[in-house]
């Protein structure tokens, strides 16, 4: 069925946000890695190819929680699975219940490291991973748009200290991945969706022109 009479649209929204000063933030200790949430981030969601205005949260967060497997090692690149969360949020609101901006929910992904630079990559499709948009979001999204597959994350890790001395590389012999610390910035992207109200809604706006024209 053909939806009429609606400005509703959809598109691709983007998430981002660059390292920020101050040291490094993101810990790996005993194969779990975590961030510094007292870390001042600054989160943008640019909604232009969705039709509507970028936003920058100036004082945002971040809390996360990933646990890494052991790695197996391929034409010089390591991989391991990752799974777990993170949730971006927005430390102007000091509800932790109604000041989450976006999060994300890991069963499998990939921590992926070659060199001196390491990378951990969330998609869906496949399965296993998804973005939900938070209350501080939902403000700032268009009426009647929900966040949908397709779904993808990315932390781009740089600046990695490797505890030990000498210092160890980030992939230990067995495929453990050592305790570091290291500097990350993350970019996303979800795409906008009708919620089924707003599709019902739609409908029936369609099916009323339809017969005012008859």
């Amino acid at each position: 069925m053909a939806l009429a009479g609606t400005a509703l649209g959809q598109g691709t929204v983007r998430f981002s946000f660059a390292d920020p000063a101050g040291g490094r933030q993101l810990t790996n200790a005993a194969s779990t890695l975590t961030y510094d949430s007292a870390a001042v981030l600054s989160f943008i969601v640019d909604g232009s190819d969705a039709g509507f205005p970028s936003t920058t949260f100036a004082n945002a967060g971040l809390e996360l929680r990933l646990s890494v497997g052991a790695a197996v090692v391929n034409a010089g690149v390591a991989q391991a699975p990752i799974s777990g969360f993170f949730r971006i949020f927005n430390r102007t609101n000091p509800d932790s219940a109604t000041n989450t901006i976006l999060r994300g929910d890991a069963d499998v992904g990939s921590f992926l490291s070659i060199g001196a630079s390491s990378s951990i990559l969330f998609s869906n499709p496949p399965v296993g991973f998804s973005l939900t948009a938070g209350q501080e979001l939902l403000n700032v999204l268009p009426a009647g748009l929900f966040l949908a597959p397709l779904f993808d994350s990315v932390f781009t890790i740089t600046d990695i200290l490797t505890v030990g001395f000498p210092r160890p590389p980030v992939i230990g012999p067995t495929g453990t991945v050592n305790n570091f610390s290291a500097n990350t910035s993350f970019s996303g992207t979800a795409q906008l969706v009708p919620t089924p109200g707003a599709v019902a809604l739609m409908a029936l706006g369609g099916l009323v022109a339809g017969r005012r024209r008859r």
